[in-house]
């Protein structure tokens, strides 16, 4: 009963506060429609798009560095980071490799929507500093995935560097770049984890 109420409680909690922005600025609903992607990639130059997947690139790989540097450390101090038996992803994966596939790419255009675009939006809007406006969804972002199943308080030192880094790539390249990045992330953890 514990583990759904911790699920329910995380998402309710952002629904409630992503639902009050989006019925101040409603305009954040638009960056998720398919005909404003592609005319964004229409528009886009080469030059813009190399850049782009630049910076995804290289936010996927400091994301790499950076949480296996965390997470080793953390195994060295015996911390536990998720409860084995009741890791929601491995569950999924013994069920259907293409499911948990599907569950690990898409998921986080919604995560980089809510956490990145409107978040970091609304703070820029908002005028705080730019490390503030990074500093506050990177910390949610992190204790946001303590609602799932099986994760120990400790994740939240491992996703923090990884939130920084995609509401750097977020300044840099925009939403695309940080969905691309997360995305590629999570395939690439896939491939490693459960192939």
């Amino acid at each position: 009963m514990l583990e759904f109420l911790r699920i329910v409680a995380g998402g309710v909690i952002i629904g409630v506060i992503t639902g009050r922005i989006l019925a101040e600025n409603p305009t954040h609903v638009n960056r998720l429609r398919p005909s404003v992607w592609k005319k964004k990639l229409q528009q886009m130059g080469k030059k813009k798009l190399v850049g782009l997947l630049g910076w995804s690139a290289l936010t996927v790989f400091l994301c790499f560095i950076v949480t296996g540097i965390v997470g080793g450390l953390l195994e060295n101090a015996n911390i536990r980071v998720v409860r084995p038996e009741a890791d929601l992803t491995r569950r999924i994966a013994e069920v259907s490799k293409i499911m948990f596939l599907l569950f690990a790419i898409l998921f986080p255009i919604l995560e980089e929507w809510v956490f990145r675009g409107i978040f970091i939006d609304e703070l820029l809007r908002l005028g705080v500093s730019k490390f503030e406006a990074v500093f506050v969804p990177a910390l949610t972002f992190a204790t946001f995935h303590l609602s799932n199943p099986g994760t120990e308080p400790a994740i939240i030192l491992l996703l923090l560097p990884a939130g920084l880094l995609l509401g750097v790539c977020y300044l840099k390249a925009g939403l695309s770049g940080s969905i691309i990045a997360h995305s590629s992330y999570n395939f690439l953890i896939f491939v490693l984890n459960y192939l």
